[in-house]
């Protein structure tokens, strides 16, 4: 681990900070920028600025969903994702396809009109949503940033899938390769928001779903194509007057 403490308001914690390019990393996590870092969190503090980033579980009824559902039959969401925006116009993952027989994936950039693209009347979605500050919200920011700058170097875990169903933890987990609920996970990891207190890579969609903490907040579950973003943006108005950062 490589740990960072701010002015002990915050402790930031990447993991198998080894592996991750050093791109990812931002100027707010430089150890010769700490007092900018502290000032910057002490001011977020005090203004109360917040940051929302939704995480999306969901089953579109995709070859891959499909198959993976059947394989483990107990869980009702297959596929998850992350958004900065309500609107969900851009959501990211690691997404696997399956196409004239090959199986590919890695790192993708995904947008809720996809979602529908098979079964739009049956496809559905969970989408909770989590608060950071400006030095967390930085650092998600400047992950996803890499992923998407290096994207043809991404690729999807399959062996993860069958780690998931005999519960092998990862030793040497890979930023570049993963499955999409490792993916989302992982970016609670980096912010030290262990919610789970498990390892990443056995992470699924239906264990994002079923998080149980006062600072994680429902905001929608039903199907996409009900999904209304002027009525969610209404609901996060309300919401962020009393909604408190991701911490432990």
């Amino acid at each position: 681990y490589v740990e960072y403490n701010l002015s002990n308001r915050e402790n930031i914690i990447i993991e198998n900070a080894n592996l991750i390019d050093e791109n990812i990393i931002s100027n707010f996590l430089n150890p010769s920028n700490f007092n900018e870092s502290v000032e910057l969190l002490n001011e977020e503090y005090k203004n109360g600025n917040k940051y929302p980033l939704f995480i999306i579980a969901s089953f579109t009824y995709t070859t891959f969903d499909v198959v993976v559902q059947k394989v483990i039959k107990k869980y009702k969401y297959i596929h998850a994702a992350i958004s900065f925006d309500p609107s969900l116009e851009k959501m990211y993952s690691f997404s696997a396809a399956i196409e004239n027989g090959k199986i590919s994936g890695g790192f993708v950039v995904e947008n809720i009109a996809s979602y529908m693209n098979i079964n739009p009347e049956e496809s559905y979605m969970h989408i909770n949503a989590i608060y950071l500050n400006k030095v967390q919200y930085e650092m998600v920011k400047n992950y996803i940033d890499h992923l998407a700058q290096n994207k043809d170097k991404t690729k999807y875990n399959f062996s993860h899938v069958f780690y998931v169903l005999f519960k092998k933890s990862e030793k040497k987990p890979n930023p570049m390769s993963a499955i999409c609920s490792e993916f989302c996970y992982s970016i609670f990891k980096l912010i030290n928001f262990d919610v789970l207190n498990k390892a990443s890579n056995l992470v699924t969609a239906q264990d994002l779903v079923e998080i149980k903490n006062k600072r994680v907040y429902k905001i929608y579950e039903g199907k996409v194509k009900y999904y209304d973003k002027i009525k969610i943006k209404a609901k996060l108005k309300k919401l962020n007057n009393t909604a408190k950062y991701a911490s432990l």
